[in-house]
């Protein structure tokens, strides 16, 4: 499957507005608009997470120091945001499986597509920088909850997700111990 892709970076608290298209005029100030409360879901889901883990509710936003970028798909080609309503889906990923030394696990990714409407998919990531390390979070570790996952950077599971491209990837499982 293939898919041209519409994307660009955004981060809660560097600004790249001047990187973002100057047509439709609004689209700066509706995206940045977006963004934030993107980043403010994305901060308050963290901290849910890590105190549902029983951690400070700091310690997930900490370690992640993420970054976010925006991608506009529909059927494997870009097109401007249509503003149809859609299923809202937060995609935590492997990560939060890692950190959380499999108390928390990740879904396989799917999307429903049909043959008479186009699909639209409006992506926020949030991922971490390429130098964070991944792994499982030391206050989650004792003898009955040994280390599933090795600690890794960022950049070496996205150089896995790429490796086992065309397959049905199994990313985490490469940092299985």
């Amino acid at each position: 499957m293939w898919s041209e892709v519409f994307s660009h970076p955004w981060h809660p608290t560097e600004d790249f507005t001047h990187l973002l298209p100057e047509n439709p005029p609004e689209y700066r100030d509706v995206f940045s608009e977006y963004a934030r409360e993107i980043g403010t879901l994305m901060n308050r889901l963290l901290s849910l997470i890590s105190q549902g883990l029983g951690l400070d509710e700091d310690c997930l936003l900490k370690r992640l120091d993420g970054v976010t970028g925006l991608q506009v798909i529909k059927d494997g080609k870009w097109v401007p945001v249509d503003p149809v309503p859609g299923a809202f889906v937060i995609n935590l990923g492997d990560q939060i499986q890692v950190m959380s030394n499999g108390r928390y696990k990740s879904v396989h990714h799917r999307a429903v597509t049909n043959k008479w409407l186009p699909r639209v998919s409006v992506a926020m990531f949030y991922a971490p920088n390429d130098e964070t390390v991944i792994g499982p979070i030391e206050d989650l570790i004792d003898e009955e909850h040994p280390p599933i996952y090795r600690s890794y950077k960022f950049k070496e599971f996205m150089e896995e997700f790429y490796r086992q491209e065309g397959n049905r990837r199994r990313v985490k499982e490469a940092f299985e111990m």
